[in-house]
């Protein structure tokens, strides 16, 4: 049946309706923290985005996905979503005051909800309620989390858990129904619960990963809660404060050369001073004057958290850049102002730290205003003046990463220096859809006499493995500190990109060379990987520019080569060393291993040229093919012989010393390693092609076994393979060695060339587990064609991961 209305009845109900519409629009909550993907869905189906702020309403569903999120309650009520959950405002209201009519009801739809309860359910328990699909749960002034697992929860029955950290919950499930103290935890299925064994710990039992990345913010009771969200306050000293910072003292770092990144572009290295507040960064300022026949060029740039703190900061310092510096802020637009003091951006906590020289971290979830001033004066005293502001808006995981250190001042005209990986930020995408751990591994050799040097490191994304590895130069624009890529590359998911480097040299220094190096990288995937890492001194080589290996690196190595006063070959020779200061040594330059001495093998290719070369930082393997000028020792030839050919290097600077103690698995994806070469004897040539390498492995058993070796020469018009089922021990930390001869059981060989048809093939190789759980295999191979006037022969390492 259908019912007409008057028209004073239809005012009447609308009047009816905008009230009740205006009474739901009443707040229930407002986000205190939002990190990652965030955002609320009412009850018409409608999502939006909540950041640090945003209002919650009764109705709303809260849903993280890659992120996690803290919302407090107009009565004191307070709510951490962790990732992947969705917790629902079914009803809430709150005047003020515990009057009767307070009621706060709550679904946990999905996922894990950490709860501090405030004053709805403290007078009357039945205002309060949390429902789960197998469980209702209530409340008596209490502390605690509650996770909802549906086959998403790895190790975990279906079902709801509770653990208590403070007060008595009410819990109800099936048949059961009972008390929930602090310290204890319970499981309900939906016909039962079961009290699990073990205390549930307190709050101070919470995760690391929660009390960090969360950043809980402990508000004053009673304390009106807007002066916190414009995120700026007064301390009891007077003195302003940051929410991100907090009260303190401010701290200027003078003189301090570093870089940050935010999006795809690699940032500059500059010269600056760091603002910290309690012992945060909030600013950087930089000015840079240079002048030269009356002509003077100032550039002044500025990124902050806070503007009001940095101009209270720069009016009480009395410096040549005062007055300047003052007339920059004035010009800042105060839209933008009040944009960043409605939402400045907060230091990531758990990558904020420093290796004792360089600083590092991450401004996330809010703003960052950056401004510059460019001046121009010419000889005539003229000036032209430009400034420009932005303000960056982080959101997700998107980052404003930097790091840096004190100037390391004049460094060494004339020395090689080896830095390791000691720390940095966690790895951030452009779009802020995915972080992951950054940088894990990674060394950085340079030759300050050449002004280059050699990058690798490994980089763990979203789940995936980069292994970067290139080039570097100095960047002599700036001078002798900073560095940027000349040709690097990252290897992972998949495919290889190109990498994007831009470094400096810290101090203090020793003799002469800067104690810590910092860049900041991108790499160019679909959505680009961006982060910061520092490296610490290892080792100083001589003025010659040339560096030992470290010691415990093991090196493997073959050569095909023509002694320089006869057409002799070296055919089929390969080796392994282990380096140890007493029986072998290995010799850098550059990051390539230019020198080897070993037993009964010695080279000296100091004045060879490097034809290719390359690293894989996460591994510690490097590979050097070398030509040309080689000065070697061998029984065969006279103590002294200058060779003509190729010297194929490869190395690891971590052996793997502990071997996985189950598994069988074939190692043949290819990783790195040199391009095979072959040489002809009286043809003075030496020409290149491809190659596959495979061997299997039983970690149980310690042996590998199954050796294949196959490649091509289209140059020579030439192929080759050699192949062994023979069993071999493996020792961590120790090279294996298969020897292959034609004809011998279980070995098998061939050469195809115009000068040699299916001759047969002598060869051996060698290799080492590299990297941690022996994640590689590091080799060479040496063969060479017998019978016939075949003469010929070809060498090659690999890196070979499973």
């Amino acid at each position: 049946m259908a019912i007409r209305l008057s028209p004073l009845a239809t005012a009447l109900l609308g009047a009816i309706l905008s009230s009740n519409v205006a009474f739901a629009a009443a707040p229930a909550a407002r986000v205190v923290y939002a990190f990652g993907q965030v955002n609320a869905v009412d009850g018409q189906g409608s999502a939006r985005a909540l950041e640090r702020g945003a209002s919650v309403y009764p109705g709303d569903t809260v849903q993280t996905q890659a992120g996690r999120t803290q919302i407090r309650f107009t009565d004191g009520g307070f709510a951490a979503l962790q990732p992947n959950t969705r917790y629902k405002v079914e009803d809430y209201a709150y005047t003020g005051q515990a009057d009767g009519s307070e009621r706060g009801f709550f679904n946990l739809l999905k996922g894990t909800v950490r709860l501090v309860t405030g004053a709805i359910g403290h007078a009357n328990r039945s205002n309060f309620r949390l429902s789960t699909k197998v469980a209702t749960i209530g409340i008596r002034g209490t502390a605690g989390v509650i996770q909802t697992c549906d086959g998403d929860c790895a190790g975990k029955e279906d079902g709801t858990y509770l653990s208590g950290y403070g007060g008595v919950w009410d819990l109800q499930s099936g048949d059961y129904s009972g008390e929930v103290a602090s310290g204890e935890s319970y499981h309900c299925d939906g016909a039962e619960c079961q009290k699990l064994e073990g205390p549930s710990g307190n709050r101070a039992d919470v995760s690391d990963d929660e009390a960090l990345v969360e950043k809980e913010k402990e508000e004053t009771p009673g304390v009106q809660e807007n002066a916190v969200a414009q995120g700026n306050q007064v301390g009891e000293d007077g003195v302003l404060c940051d929410l991100g910072g907090g009260c303190g003292e401010f701290t200027v770092l003078a003189d301090q050369v570093g870089t940050a990144i935010f999006d795809d572009e690699t940032g500059a290295v500059g010269d600056f001073d760091v603002v910290l507040l309690g012992g945060r960064p909030i600013a950087s300022i930089a000015t840079l004057s240079l002048g030269d026949g009356g002509e003077t060029f100032r550039f002044t740039e500025i990124n902050t958290t806070s503007v009001d703190q940095i101009r209270a900061l720069v009016n009480t310092i009395d410096d040549g850049f005062r007055a300047e510096r003052l007339a920059l802020l004035a010009q800042v637009d105060p839209k933008l102002e009040s944009l960043l003091n409605a939402n400045p951006a907060e230091l990531a906590a758990k990558d904020f730290g420093t290796d004792g020289v360089l600083t590092y971290g991450r401004f996330v979830d809010g703003h960052l205003l950056n401004f510059t001033f460019f001046e121009f004066i010419d000889a005539n005293g003229s000036a032209e003046a430009e400034f420009e502001s932005e303000l960056l808006t982080l959101s997700g995981f998107q980052s404003w990463h930097f790091i840096y250190g004190a100037d390391p001042g004049p460094v060494a005209s004339s020395a090689l220096a080896s830095y390791v990986f000691s720390g940095g930020t966690f790895s951030t995408s452009v779009s802020g859809a995915t972080i992951g751990d950054g940088v894990t591994a990674g060394r950085l050799d340079w030759d300050f006499l050449l002004g280059e040097g050699a990058l690798s490191m490994t980089v763990s994304h979203a789940g995936f493995q980069w292994l970067v590895d290139g080039s570097l130069r100095a960047d002599l624009d700036v001078d002798d500190r900073a560095f940027f890529d000349d040709d690097v590359t990252a290897s992972g998911k998949g495919g290889t990109v190109s990498a994007e480097i831009s470094g400096f040299f810290a101090g203090p220094s020793k003799g002469g060379v800067p104690i810590a190096a910092g860049l900041n990288y991108v790499l160019e995937d679909s959505d680009p990987i961006i982060g910061v890492a520092g490296f610490g001194l290892e080792s100083i080589g001589a003025s010659s520019g040339q560096a030992a290996l470290p010691l415990g690196a093991v090196v493997t190595f073959a050569e095909n080569a023509s002694d320089s006063s006869s057409t002799q070959l070296m055919n089929g020779i390969a080796g392994a060393t282990g380096i140890d200061g007493v029986n072998a040594a290995g010799v850098t330059t550059g990051g390539v291993l230019r020198g080897l001495i070993s037993t009964p093998f010695i080279v000296d290719a100091t004045q060879a040229t490097v034809v290719e070369a390359g690293n894989l930082g996460g591994l510690g393997a490097s590979w050097a093919r070398l030509r040309d000028n080689l000065v070697t020792l061998h029984p065969a030839l006279s103590p002294t012989t200058s060779r003509v050919g190729d010297l194929h290097l490869a190395y690891t600077t971590q052996p793997t010393l502990t071997l996985p103690g189950v598994g069988s698995f074939t190692y043949g994806t290819s990783l790195g390693g040199t391009t095979p070469t072959m040489n002809r004897a009286g043809d003075g040539t030496t020409y290149t092609g491809t190659h596959s390498v495979s061997v299997a492995v039983d970690f149980a058993a310690g042996v590998l076994f199954n050796f294949a070796v196959s490649g091509s020469v289209p140059g020579a018009s030439a192929s080759y393979s050699m192949s062994t089922s023979n069993v071999e021990s493996i020792v961590a930390g120790q090279p294996t060695t298969f020897s292959i001869v034609t004809g011998d059981p279980g070995d098998a060989g061939s050469f195809n060339s115009p000068l040699c048809t299916s001759c047969p093939v002598n060869g051996s190789a060698q290799m080492i587990f590299a990297g941690p759980s022996a994640a590689a295999l590091v080799g060479s191979y040496g063969a060479t064609a017998i019978g016939g006037n075949a003469g010929e022969s070809v060498s090659g390492t690999f890196v070979i991961g499973p």
